[in-house]
């Protein structure tokens, strides 16, 4: 029922902490704001930016390695990122990658910086792949590909498949050259999204 005389009211739901069970995991909505008008009636989320992750790569300590991959700190080969001087270096073959958690978070973006190498010429083998894969490391696809013979670090911004919407997926970067000398260099990585789940509630 709407107590005002001119018969438009203003509801402001405040969603905490709502959970519920999907697919065996535990999805959670955190602070979601509706705002509910008797003219429209449709709720409207209105959330702040979520941040998943960062990395500027000091170490590897939150990745699962394959060689050859490393940090690299040399000064002949510098960064403009915030934590210059270190950035992550994968040769051919060379791969990391890690779990995220993206319950109750949807339009995924990812941005960071990243760099070829001069070894590489114009050869179309050399490229640099970011790769989703299910939350145990498998069934991995190409999501992305930078080819290597670029030499200056440049800034990469993706926006990530929906289908990785609200799931515990596997990010993998990895390398594939001709030779072992070319390399894909990466830093200060960011991952977020802003929380748009919907969830439905009668209007009286």
């Amino acid at each position: 029922a709407c107590p005002s005389r001119d018969g438009t009211c203003g509801f402001i739901i405040d969603v905490t902490a709502l959970s519920a069970l999907h697919d065996g995991q535990t999805h959670i909505i955190y602070a979601i704001v509706y705002n509910l008008d008797a003219a429209n009636p449709t709720p409207t989320p209105t959330s702040a930016p979520v941040s998943l992750f960062t990395e500027t790569f000091d170490s590897l300590a939150n990745w699962t390695k394959t060689n050859p991959a490393e940090i690299a700190t040399s000064a002949s080969d510098p960064e403009a990122g915030t934590n210059t001087g270190s950035y992550l270096k994968l040769s051919s073959g060379g791969a990391v990658s890690r779990v995220i958690d993206a319950a109750g978070v949807s339009s995924l973006q990812m941005q960071f910086l990243w760099k070829g190498d001069a070894d590489s010429g114009d050869d179309d083998r050399d490229n640099g792949y970011i790769d989703i894969c299910d939350r145990n490391g498998n069934g991995c696809n190409a999501f992305a590909a930078f080819s290597l013979n670029s030499t200056t670090w440049k800034t990469a911004f993706l926006n990530l498949p929906p289908f990785v919407n609200g799931t515990k997926f596997t990010l993998k970067i990895r390398a594939a050259a001709s030779n072992d000398n070319e390399s894909f260099r990466l830093d200060d990585i960011s991952l977020g999204s802003s929380i748009v789940n919907s969830q439905a509630f009668a209007y009286a």
